[in-house]
This record gives structure tokens, C-alpha cells and sequence, in this order.
């Protein structure tokens, strides 16, 4: 079913992304995150997979809507309870507003948050459980002609959990190099040669899905909270499309979960290595004009 959902959404936003206006993009990445150490049981195992499908269309001067879908599976040993087939999908509205010396970013994201079972069964199904909203709202002010001050409120689920945080940072935008120094991510960005260029990024990497129990019959929130630091390189094949190899490094791994027992369960995984492969068509936009963007 996920496989499907996958393939079916990237062929067809893939086909709308190719065709559009300049200033539209689409990416495409795969994950895969080394089986680690997980403290359910003494022998316990998680490994852990993610396919992300993710895009910004332009609607109007300063106002662009986005595509966030994210396919999450976590397999298990030692565990009494299934592997989980965890979705979370999202239409992002971007506002952008600037003057002479400062600039507005605002970002209305509302989604749905599930397991397989809900997602594939929504008129049966679905419920208030699943809904969420992603706000943030981010001032902009020059400090210099390169350097700029950042600071905003933002409220979503990268902690684990549904929370309100401040946003905090620097940011500097070089031809070449454009770094993000902040709370909660901090990013940079160096082209090093014409097609080349290295994305860094360090952000919180937690969420939270609602799950429906097929074993329980109950729902519950499964909780997942982590950071994680990646590097990739990002190669231009010609004017539209790109290719972005990287890897990285999972850490502060902790799950909130119910087993097939109705317990609930909070265990620490083992930090883990991480590997990275996506396909870009377009130009997204860099850690200059997207501080937050930890893609």
C-alpha cells in the first residue's frame, strides 16, 4: 500500500513539477538508517527506512504552496508489536513579504499524521487525532549587506511532539557559501564549483503519528524524537534536474509507543549512521531564503 502511494504521488507530481513555471521544484529522497540497539529488550532492534516526496509551486507575487510527504517504516525485534507503517503528509502555504531592510516569512502547513491502516481507510477511519497544523512565523532584519538577524515562533512536531518554540539565528549569504547559524537547525550551504555544491544540516528530526491498534482495537501516539546532523553533495545534470548523495549521523534517539499488549512503552535507540538519495527537479531554495528547511 505504501509502495503504491509512493510511486503513484512522485510519478504524478514528478510530471506537474517538470511542466510548471520557473520557480517551482520537486524532490525526491530516500533514507535508510542502520539497525541499532533498541532498549524495548535486552536483544531489542530497530531499523529504520524513510522515503520523502516534497515540493513548492509558485501561486502569486510572494505566496507559494508546497507538497511534504513523508513515508516512515520502523521494524522491530524483541518488541511485542508489529512494525509500523508510519505516514505524515503536508500542504505548506508560504508567505513572503520584505522592505528595504527586513523581510517576513510566515508558513501555514496543515496535514495529516498516520499509520497505514488509518491512511489507507480514511472515510472509516480518520478523526481529529490525525489532523495537524505547522505554524511559523519569522522576522527578518539586516545586521550588514551580508548578514542578517532572525527571529520568530514556530509550532509543529520536530521535538516529538506538538510544541510552541522560539526561532533564533544568523545568517549569512555569500555567492558561494550561505550558513544559518540558530535554534532549533543551523545550516550551511557551499557551492564549490559551477554544479557542485555541499548542503550541511543539523535540526531536530522528531514527530509524532497517530496510530489505530488493529491488535487493541485502541489508538495511541507513537512519539518519535531524535537529531541529526547530514552532509550531502548535490550535482546539477543540466538546467533541471539534480542528484544529491549524503549521509549523516542520527542521535538522541527516543520512542513513545504502545505494544500489542495495550503497554505503554519509552525506549532509547542506539545513535545510529544514515545514508541518503534523492533527486531534484528544479531549483529548491538554499539555507539563504529557507532557514528552517532541514530537507
Amino acid at each position: 500500500m505504501a509502495r503504491r502511494i509512493i510511486v503513484g504521488t512522485a510519478l504524478l507530481a514528478w510530471s506537474c513539477a517538470c511542466a510548471a513555471t520557473d520557480g517551482a521544484w520537486l524532490a525526491a529522497q530516500l533514507s535508510r538508517v542502520e539497525a541499532a540497539s533498541f532498549g524495548i529488550a535486552p536483544a531489542g532492534r530497530i531499523d529504520a527506512a524513510e522515503h520523502r516526496l516534497a515540493g513548492e509551486w509558485p501561486l502569486a507575487d510572494g505566496l507559494r504552496v508546497g507538497l511534504d510527504y513523508v513515508y516512515t517504516r520502523y521494524e522491530y525485534a524483541g518488541l511485542a508489536g508489529r512494525n509500523r507503517d508510519l505516514h505524515r503528509l503536508a500542504l505548506p502555504f508560504v508567505l513572503e513579504r520584505s522592505g528595504r531592510d527586513w523581510s517576513l516569512l510566515v508558513t501555514f502547513a496543515p496535514g495529516l499524521s498516520a499509520s497505514s491502516n488509518v491512511f489507507k481507510e480514511p472515510l472509516d477511519r480518520w478523526s481529529r487525532d490525525e489532523l495537524t497544523l505547522d505554524l511559523s512565523a519569522t522576522a527578518v532584519r539586516a545586521l550588514g549587506e551580508r548578514t542578517d538577524l532572525l527571529l520568530g515562533v514556530a509550532r509543529d512536531q520536530r521535538l516529538g511532539r506538538p510544541l510552541v518554540y522560539p526561532l533564533a539565528g544568523v545568517r549569512y549569504t555569500g555567492e558561494r557559501l550561505a550558513w544559518h547559524l540558530g535554534w532549533p537547525q543551523a545550516g550551511i550551504d557551499w557551492q564549490f564549483a559551477p554544479a557542485q555544491r555541499l548542503r550541511l544540516r543539523l535540526c531536530p528530526a522528531g514527530h509524532r503519528w497517530a496510530v489505530a491498534s488493529d491488535e487493541t482495537g485502541g489508538r495511541f501516539d507513537y512519539r518519535q524524537r531524535a537529531g541529526r546532523a547530514t552532509v550531502a553533495w548535490h550535482l546539477e545534470l543540466g538546467h533541471r534536474f539534480a542528484l544529491e548523495l549524503g549521509g549523516g549521523y542520527e542521535f538522541g534517539r527516543r520512542h513513545r509507543l504502545t505494544d500489542d499488549a495495550g503497554t505503554r512503552l519509552t525506549a532509547a535507540a542506539d545513535d545510529a549512521w544514515l545514508v541518503t538519495l534523492g533527486l531534484v527537479a528544479g531549483r529548491r531554495p538554499g539555507i539563504a531564503s529557507r532557514p528552517a528547511d532541514c530537507r
